[in-house]
């Protein structure tokens, strides 16, 4: 994809299923291929949300694990190599933020469900779902 031509990329629910390393590395290519007045739009599992509930005693720790998606239990080790079924790694918003603030993202908004400066985006908020333990995150490419 050629630089500065995209106007907004959105990903819900996805790069928590990459290495971090990886999420990293692609979150660097968006910001290239962002237009200056383009957006990204990350949702993503509260890291947070979901340790604050199993410390306070409202799950349990078969359901924190369960919810995490970072069990293999089960699966044989090809799969577990193969699979991007499970999470290779989570985030809380100031962990996001601070990934995005080190590679040159500006205008950094936490923001709500189904809100968003660009409104195809919070259109697609509303098909997804999963508001009870997600972040929203919005930014632009900071040139």
């Amino acid at each position: 994809m050629a630089n500065g031509t995209l106007d907004g990329f959105y990903a819900s629910h996805v790069l928590e299923h990459l290495p971090r390393q990886e999420c990293v590395d692609l979150l660097r290519r968006v910001r290239h291929w962002l237009k200056p007045t383009g957006l990204v739009r990350v949702v993503l599992p509260d890291l947070r949300q979901l340790a604050n509930q199993y410390m306070e005693g409202k799950i349990g720790a078969d359901r924190f694990v369960d919810r995490m998606h970072m069990a293999v239990d089960g699966m044989s080790a090809w799969k577990i190599m193969s699979s991007h079924a499970y999470h290779r790694w989570m985030y809380d918003v100031a962990s996001f933020t601070a990934i995005l603030n080190s590679l040159g993202y500006s205008n950094i908004q936490v923001c709500q469900v189904a809100e968003s400066a660009l409104a195809g985006f919070a259109e697609l908020d509303r098909k997804i779902g999963r508001e009870d333990q997600s972040f929203y995150v919005e930014a632009s490419p900071g040139r």
